[in-house]
């Protein structure tokens, strides 16, 4: 199969489970697919989407379906965007990402931290959205990552443990 149509098939596949908040962990392999669920994550969500990243990296978050959906998604006008990432990063670098959040002031909030989060002595960038989307990056150079759009139980673990110590 083409790498075009596995990208179709997984875009399906994504937007089938999050459409129906469904209960099953998927993979993601790559950065375009990385993009996909980030997308759909922040296309579902109606309340608050929080974003930890260590790694800025603007082929995911330059990426113009990210940044449409992020858009889209904070012209709602009572939707939330939480992003916490590493101090180490600078944020300019996304001049799009960038341009995007300073035109939400009261909707976006940002925060520069030192502090890294950990899964089995793995440091990882994680996504949540509502009460049941998540995204576990556990490879953070080639954004890999688990996905589940209907677990509550670790988007409250998530949102209620780790995020307070950010």
């Amino acid at each position: 199969m083409s790498r075009f149509k596995s990208l179709i098939n997984f875009r399906d596949l994504v937007q089938r489970l999050a459409k129906n908040n469904i209960d099953k962990q998927e993979p993601n392999g790559n950065v375009h697919e990385a993009g996909i669920v980030i997308s759909e994550i922040i296309k579902n969500s109606s309340e608050v989407v929080d974003l930890f990243t260590t790694n800025l990296d603007n082929s995911l978050y330059e990426n113009s379906e990210f940044l449409i959906s992020l858009e889209n998604y904070l012209e709602k006008g009572t939707s939330r965007f939480n992003l916490f990432y590493d101090s180490n990063e600078d944020l300019s670098y996304c001049f799009q990402l960038s341009k995007i959040l300073n035109s939400y002031p009261n909707q976006v909030k940002l925060k520069l931290t030192k502090k890294q989060v950990f899964n089995e002595g793995m440091p990882i960038s994680f996504m949540i959205g509502d009460s049941t989307f998540s995204r576990i990056e556990t490879d953070t150079k080639n954004h890999t990552a688990i996905f589940n759009f209907g677990d509550a139980a670790v988007v409250n673990t998530i949102r209620n443990k780790i995020i307070p110590e950010l």
